[in-house]
């Protein structure tokens, strides 16, 4: 399932809430320990909100996640007892994943966490990762976000669809992934970059992409 989140929808948001508050851009900064000036260029549509700012609006003013990213929904959620809080349930990795582009060792141990409705019902492990480079496009952009779902065995492997590729000699991908006998063939959606076999052996780990954020919209 592809989710496409437009950042520039989620400013308009913020600056909904912000009114909905009633509270100055100033207040409503200083309330999150922001400075104004990020709260100003948000509203502004002159940057994207960060995942820190993001997640620091929705614990502060206790906004409905689903509603920010999507605008379905309640815009504030109603304050849950302690039995009831959700955990967090997808790890934010401060990597970048391109073709050959750093690793993901012990991804689940992100530096930060948080809750996404949407999983509710799909039980597994989550992590959050930002796509580096162009090799991917148009499906995925230059500093486009993914959440992706750890994938256990080989053989769940569902062919064409978009992976996440942890490999063991240091390296990690975001390609489309093809089971080939005793290799998977990476496959970039931009046909500038050629097909790169790995063989299953040197693999540390397969997350299989289930959302996109992006801060550019359809046409």
């Amino acid at each position: 399932m592809n989710i496409y989140f437009s950042y520039m929808n989620i400013n308009k948001r913020i600056a909904r809430l912000i009114k909905e508050l009633g509270v100055t851009k100033n207040n409503f900064a200083t309330t999150m320990g922001e400075h104004n000036s990020t709260i100003t260029n948000v509203v502004n549509e002159a940057n994207k909100p960060s995942y820190k700012l993001i997640e620091n609006i929705i614990s502060t003013y206790n906004v409905n996640p689903t509603w920010l990213f999507t605008g379905k929904g309640a815009l504030f959620l109603d304050k849950p007892s302690t039995a009831d809080e959700k955990q967090p349930n997808v790890a934010v990795l401060e990597n970048k994943v391109a073709a050959g582009f750093g690793s993901l060792t012990n991804p689940e141990n992100g530096l930060e966490q948080f809750y996404l409705p949407q999983l509710d019902n799909k039980p597994g492990t989550y992590i959050q990762i930002q796509v580096e480079g162009d090799s991917m496009e148009p499906s995925l952009y230059h500093h486009d976000w993914v959440i992706a779902k750890k994938i256990e065995n080989i053989t769940d492997i569902i062919g064409g669809h978009v992976f996440v590729i942890d490999s063991n000699h240091g390296e990690a991908y975001i390609k489309r992934v093809y089971l080939s006998g005793d290799d998977l063939e990476l496959v970039s959606d931009n046909e500038q970059f050629q097909t790169k076999k790995l063989p299953v052996d040197e693999i540390n780990s397969l997350y299989r992409v289930e959302f996109r954020l992006t801060h550019r919209l359809r046409k």
